[in-house]
């Protein structure tokens, strides 16, 4: 299967915002972009099996009379949210991107495999500039030995260097770790609900954490996380953030500016997946 942009189609009429020509088993579609950028919308990637049984959701009627609904707002899907489905969004599901080196493609496709076993995954590629000391945002810059020199248009060599990048998006229930256990039957985990499967959600995502700091790469902030805060601070690049928090010259007293660590990982996020952690830790060794 081939994509290929185009700003024509066959009918040599102008599309504003271009083709996407779509060759697969010798038959040609042409694909305006938007549409072909937001195709999997719909059913939010592939995730929407898991809220909606394929065999409903793929069912002529239902497309035909309910169609028009999907995708559902994710934020409208949170509002309702029990504190059952949350643990079930955390500690029993996977959704993560990731942004890591191009160089570790095929290391991160295997060792999220062996974590997750989540099949299909999405990856598309992204640059990442160093726009100096001092201009550098908080996703950890560029290594040197990643870093593509480039020219700019009069030909002199560009000051911003980037690194080509790319993002793993890994979406789903981990269905290979799942057991037959019934939820009835299932002993309790750290925080009261039944555990119906062996899938070691802390474990699973410190290690691939740990991959991910290793080879100088991050997670999307907007997933649920498993560092402390020492580990955060090694993963991402707060210099510039922690000047401009601590900076008196906007009126803002450092009490009132949370930090991002305390928005998107410590607190209550914190206290959750350490309890959670101890008592797979637990597991472990009633296992052994």
């Amino acid at each position: 299967m081939l994509e290929e942009f185009v700003r024509k189609t066959n009918s040599n009429k102008n599309n504003i915002n271009g083709n996407v020509k779509w060759q697969c088993q010798r038959k040609e579609e042409w694909i305006p972009t938007l549409q072909y950028i937001f195709r999997h919308n719909r059913a939010i990637f592939w995730t929407l099996r898991d809220q909606l049984p394929e065999s409903l959701g793929n069912h002529p009627l239902f497309r035909l009379a309910l169609g028009w609904m999907c995708p559902p707002k994710v934020t409208f899907l949170k509002l309702p949210a029990t504190p059952r489905i949350k643990h079930e969004m955390m500690f029993e599901r996977v959704y993560q991107d990731i942004v890591l080196p191009i160089r570790t493609l095929e290391l991160a496709v295997e060792k999220a495999g062996k974590l997750f076993g989540i099949w299909p995954i999405l990856i598309y590629p992204s640059r990442i500039y160093d726009h100096g000391k001092g201009h550098r945002g908080i996703f950890p810059c560029p290594r040197p030995e990643d870093l593509v020199h480039h020219k700019d248009e009069e030909g002199h060599e560009s000051e911003d260097a980037y690194a080509m990048y790319y993002d793993l998006g890994v979406y789903g229930i981990p269905h290979h770790k799942y057991k037959t256990t019934s939820t009835r039957n299932a002993t309790k985990d750290a925080n009261g609900y039944g555990q119906k499967h062996s899938y070691q959600a802390v474990h699973a995502m410190r290690e691939m954490e740990r991959f991910t700091r290793d080879v100088g790469g991050a997670p999307f902030l907007y997933a649920d996380t498993f560092m402390d805060r020492e580990e955060f601070n090694e993963m991402f690049n707060t210099e510039l953030y922690e000047r401009v928090r601590k900076d008196k010259r906007y009126g803002i007293p450092e009490q009132h500016f949370p930090h991002v660590f305390d928005k998107t990982v410590g607190g209550p996020r914190q206290d959750r997946w350490q309890k959670q952690f101890e008592y797979e830790k637990a597991q472990a060794r009633k296992e052994k």
